[in-house]
């Protein structure tokens, strides 16, 4: 069947929130929260790679998007520049690694790129990641040459750029020669209270110490048992991992996210800036709030340190994301209500991308036909 491309939305969304994670779930909701409190309807576009859409069902995402997600039906790329030529709506990549070349180089980058968009659709990046730092950024895995004209191309086509790390910003000035701003993610800049919403969902009873690491070893496991933690598994609903954030009085994480909701709860943490997920995010954490003392290169150090006087100064911190978090809402408020389409420079923009991206297309299909028809005569 046909999806109905009369799927109303004011803005279609693309990001992470399929991907098995507690952190991309979460900034999801907070995002389309914040697009709600604005006035505004969205949907997230559904551009789940193979391997989730096989695994998707009963998983924990699927739960979480089925009961707190916005989810727009699922549509062709061909279907998509379909729905943006025949009605006015806004186009938003983010906020997750959506621009870091790992990800995006084998997960259709048109996709998350917006090059779906007509040359009239506003193109906005709010809180976009490259997740890593400028050198890594140049030698990640899926730069190539053509790669990196490829991603050239598309940032000059957007109307807006922001982005939730420093690096961020300093890779989109000095390598792209772009302006853009440091925005926060959209986890940040909503009310904590909000969060209520799915936390009230819950039934799971509170725990004291919480670890919430990714990436362990076995001597870390027995650490957990001697300290008495509880270890957040994958199979944890979001609700119900939200809700022990919340609650908890201690973490232990290598989560970006299960950082960022230690200090919208001001639980007292360890991070361990988890290199191979991109280190670069939690330096931006830590410069924003000035949290040199939470912050660990490797789980080993965990063991050197007292868990009793690990004391953040919420006053301060929480100062900064009172500050930080208006500062975002008023852009995005100005983004989204911001008519772009006068723009010539970045009409001009979209054209030279429109036909780059038209030109590696039919390049591809004329590549694929050559390969059949030699399998076939031989």
């Amino acid at each position: 069947m046909k999806p109905d491309l009369e799927d109303k939305c004011d803005f279609l969304i693309v990001n992470a929130w399929w991907g098995f994670n507690y952190g991309a779930a979460l900034t999801a909701w907070a995002l389309q929260k914040i697009i709600e409190d604005n006035g505004f309807s969205s949907k997230l576009v559904d551009n789940r790679p193979a391997f989730y859409k096989k695994n998707f069902k009963g998983s924990i995402s699927e739960n979480f998007a089925q009961e707190f997600l916005n989810i727009a039906q699922t549509y062709s790329f061909s279907q998509l520049q379909e729905k943006c030529s025949t009605r006015d709506i806004g186009l938003i990549t983010g906020s997750d690694q959506v621009f870091r070349p790992a990800y995006t180089y084998t997960r259709n980058p048109e996709i998350y790129f917006l090059n779906f968009a007509s040359l009239r659709t506003r193109k906005i990046a709010l809180s976009a990641s490259f997740g890593i730092n400028k050198n890594e950024f140049l030698n990640d895995k899926g730069m190539t040459k053509s790669y990196f004209k490829y991603m050239d191309r598309a940032l000059h086509s957007f109307d807006y750029l922001s982005t939730r790390e420093f690096s961020g910003k300093e890779i989109l000035k000095e390598i792209f020669h772009l302006d853009s701003d440091f925005m926060m993610d959209p986890v940040f800049i909503i009310d904590k209270d909000r969060y209520s919403e799915i936390i009230n969902k819950s039934e799971i009873m509170p725990v004291k110490r919480v670890s919430y690491i990714l990436d362990k070893d076995e001597k870390y496991s027995e650490f957990l048992e001697e300290n008495e933690f509880f270890e957040v598994t994958k199979d944890l609903q979001i609700k119900d991992w939200l809700k022990i954030y919340s609650e908890c009085e201690f973490v232990i994480t290598d989560s970006f996210h299960g950082t960022c909701f230690a200090i919208i709860f001001n639980k007292p943490f360890i991070c361990v800036m988890n290199k191979s997920r991109g280190a670069a995010r939690f330096e931006s954490l830590r410069q924003l709030f000035n949290l040199r003392d939470n912050f660990v290169e490797s789980i080993d150090d965990i063991y050197k340190i007292d868990l009793n006087n690990i004391t953040p100064d919420w006053d301060y911190i929480n100062s900064i994301l009172r500050k930080e978090s208006k500062r975002c809402s008023e852009i995005i408020t100005k983004v989204l209500k911001e008519n772009y389409t006068n723009n010539k420079n970045i009409i001009w923009r979209k054209i030279a991308n429109r036909f780059y991206f038209t030109r590696i297309s039919f390049m591809k299909n004329l590549k694929k036909l050559s390969c059949f028809l030699a399998s076939y005569f031989v």
